[in-house]
């Protein structure tokens, strides 16, 4: 369900004979190799990763395109709220800090309910209320349907114009204050934050409009922390596939 976007019982916590797996034979596989490997949950995601139907490509073709079923195709899948604001820190080379633990904590090792505490401010916005808004629920429910997966306009405000997200980018010792420091040039900057966010290259058209983009500007920190903006709002960092 995590890795694939559906998982082999739907819905994915609801194992029982009136819901079997839509494919009884990879499931079957699956459990064995579970137990074969004393309950390594790393080896099960590495499994899984390594298959042919988990590298498919989410470019869907006139065989599969209705296909939402039998994994004929890779499915697009926006990130979820732990692993979002995890990927935006690390692009960042940033943290943030959540309540009762140290800085540093990843959102992904967060177990306790996401509840708001003014005294963790970061730029006048909590780390717990982006969370809330990108659907981490309060774990109140052992049930997988808890957590929201609905899109809606605070999640566009919060990456658009949010005061963490831009108070990261705006961090003086982050990934773009220690790059200015080292005096890389744009385009040694521009490449760092495409590998950083989007694991590519950026291509010779996009240095190109970027780095003139930059040359413009009398505030060249500003206009590097518009193009990480950019980054961090274009559809190839949010989506999965």
């Amino acid at each position: 369900y995590h890795l694939l976007g559906r998982g082999l019982v739907d819905p994915n916590d609801d194992l029982r004979i009136s819901t079997p797996p839509v494919n009884q034979e990879a499931f079957d596989l699956l459990v064995k190799e579970f137990v074969d490997h004393e309950f390594d949950l790393r080896h099960l995601i590495r499994t899984i990763m390594n298959t042919r139907t988990y590298q498919l490509s989410a470019v869907p073709n006139p065989t599969n395109e209705e296909d939402e079923t039998h994994f004929s195709r890779g499915l697009i899948q926006p990130l979820e709220a732990e692993p979002l604001l995890d990927s935006i820190c690390r692009v960042l080379d940033t943290s943030v800090k959540f309540n009762t633990y140290p800085r540093g904590t990843r959102a992904a090792e967060v177990a306790a309910p996401v509840t708001p505490d003014r005294r963790s401010r970061n730029g006048g916005e909590t780390a717990e209320k982006f969370l809330r808004v990108f659907g981490k629920p309060e774990r109140l429910l052992t049930c997988e349907c808890e957590r929201s997966d609905d899109t809606g306009l605070l999640q566009a405000f919060q990456l658009i114009n949010g005061e963490l997200v831009n108070s990261l980018i705006g961090e003086p010792t982050n990934r773009l204050g220690k790059l200015m420091e080292a005096g890389k040039t744009d385009a040694q900057i521009v490449e760092e934050f495409y590998l950083a966010a989007l694991s590519r290259p950026p291509s010779q058209t996009e240095i190109d409009a970027l780095t003139r983009l930059v040359g413009k500007s009398a505030n060249r920190r500003g206009a590097l922390e518009d193009v990480i903006w950019g980054l961090l709002n274009s559809k190839e960092f949010l989506l999965r596939r």
